[in-house]
């Protein structure tokens, strides 16, 4: 039953202080562990476990960003079932305790998926995958990293629209999701069928297009973790082949940082044929090594499904000089495992941009960001900035299946800012952090175009460049009244 009433904040273990006899609310810490204590009598020491066992040293070591990196909750809820986690989000709603929800653990924002003195929910356990003939959908648990899904289906033909980096997980795909498959088949949500979603409050829904839940369904296609936790999606299959079919071309280039301007110049002009079975990505990096100096390059991602990459789309890419150049045949399995994993070990702070698709935004976006690698470079070990072109055909693909709240209003770039800290260090220097903010007011969002919000600064408000960002705040409202998500978990600001 959907909550339409006033949250009340129950108080498990109120306590008499000594002096003046006054009744004071027990702190964060302890009613965490209270309600730990409560979920591993009703859930078993199995789902619910506390600090010394091995899936909970594991978990803790799960985050990709270092400054997510072992940060030990109260407690951790490892569910095999929807049930668990409608149980466990019951406990924490009713007793105002903060948690976060973790799922293939490659956020990079600190503390989005990770709770000091909390409840944290991690998917271990929820990591299958499954394709359906007589639908041609492919059911998806939230555990799943994308490599793992591609995987567990490719032998039916089929993969699902997921990420470009194959350790990501499935969190992804509530903020969008870009993929490979995206300039034909639109952002990886715009092809989900169903899901199965726990509210705030625990109870237990299942939204589609066509039910009661047709608002919540179209909100969870945006709204990233503000809109409930989601313990199953149902996906559209993409027919793609199998690991032996070779039905994509491509691969990775990278170029000396002497040709970022002829890059430039390519990417603005990028398909202008808006042929949607083209696929590029474009990362420009500056490294800096251990003596100071420093390594310039860029490294392109370009594929097509077909024998060949078209003279027409990528003849002048091809015909600029490259440091290295690793092209050819490809299953879609290999497309989608092309860009490695990224190594553990270093803190890395996001940032989100979008862009007109011009050449003088591309530039003026690339020139700050080459200002901000020269100002800061000494402090990071690396910096990059990348562009993802989003044409006509990725965003009518989206509208066939009735939208979602970003709704673009035309044509861009989504840029993603990353610099990452030297090994083992945990907080940027004051330069870097005004540097990183510098960018951002440089380079704002132009009306109409959304901030991807799996790739934001934790300071920037994504949900307010959508669209449709008023009838989102509508729906988050209507099944989140009390502001219980934002206000007991981190995560994007907005609501």
């Amino acid at each position: 039953m959907i909550f339409n009433f006033l949250r009340t904040s129950y108080l498990l273990l109120t306590v008499q202080s000594v002096k003046g006899g006054l009744v004071s609310r027990q702190d964060t810490k302890t009613a965490a562990q209270a309600v730990c204590q409560t979920l591993q009598a009703k859930l078993g020491k199995t789902v619910v476990q506390f600090t010394g066992s091995a899936e909970w040293d594991t978990a803790l070591g799960a985050p990709w960003n270092l400054v997510n990196d072992d940060v030990p909750p109260s407690c951790i809820v490892f569910p095999y079932d929807h049930t668990h986690v409608a149980a466990s989000m019951k406990e924490i709603f009713a007793n105002d305790v903060r948690y976060a929800v973790q799922a293939g653990g490659h956020s990079a924002m600190k503390y989005w998926n990770v709770v000091p003195d909390g409840v944290l929910i991690t998917f271990t356990h929820m990591k299958n995958a499954t394709y359906k003939a007589d639908t041609d959908t492919i059911s998806l648990e939230p555990g799943l990293q994308w490599e793992e899904a591609v995987l567990a289906v490719e032998a039916e033909g089929v993969a699902p629209v997921g990420s470009r980096v194959r350790d990501v997980g499935t969190g992804l795909i509530l903020g969008g999701g870009l993929s490979f498959l995206s300039p034909e088949y639109g952002w990886a949500s715009d092809n989900f069928k169903e899901l199965d979603v726990v509210l705030p409050n625990g109870d237990f829904v299942t939204a589609n297009a066509d039910n009661e839940y047709a608002d919540l369904f179209w909100a969870l296609k945006a709204c990233a973790s503000r809109c409930g936790v989601v313990t199953r999606y149902e996906v559209y299959a993409v027919h793609t082949g199998t690991k032996e079919d070779k039905n994509y071309y491509g691969g990775a280039i990278r170029y000396p940082g002497t040709a970022s301007p002829d890059l430039l110049k390519f990417i603005a002009s990028y398909n202008e044929q808006r042929d949607p079975k083209a696929t590029f990505l474009s990362l420009f990096h500056y490294d800096t090594n251990l003596d100071g100096t420093v390594n310039e390059y860029t490294d392109v991602y370009a594929f097509y499904r077909g024998t060949e990459l078209p003279d027409s789309i990528f003849g002048d890419l091809l015909a600029m000089p490259s440091l290295t150049r690793n092209i050819g045949p490809r299953s879609y399995y290999e497309v989608a495992t092309t860009i490695p994993k990224y190594a553990k070990g270093n803190t890395h702070f996001f940032g989100g941009g979008a862009i007109d698709r011009d050449f003088t935004s591309l530039e003026d976006s690339w020139t700050h960001w080459q200002n901000f690698s020269k100002a800061v470079y000494k402090n990071l070990e690396h910096t990059y900035v990348a562009y993802t072109p989003v044409l006509t055909p990725w965003l009518e693909a989206g509208k066939k299946h009735g939208g979602n709240p970003m709704d673009p209003a035309r044509e861009f770039f989504v840029i993603n800012f990353v610099a990452s800290l030297p090994d083992g260090q945990t907080v940027a220097p004051d330069e870097v952090e005004d540097a990183r903010q510098l960018w951002f007011k440089q380079v704002p969002p132009p009306a109409g175009l959304p901030l991807y919000i799996g790739e934001i600064d934790i300071k920037q408000n994504a949900y307010v460049t959508y669209g449709q960002y008023e009838k989102l705040k509508s729906i988050q409202n209507k099944y989140d009244p009390t502001r219980f998500i934002s206000e007991h978990m981190d995560g994007a600001i907005g609501f």
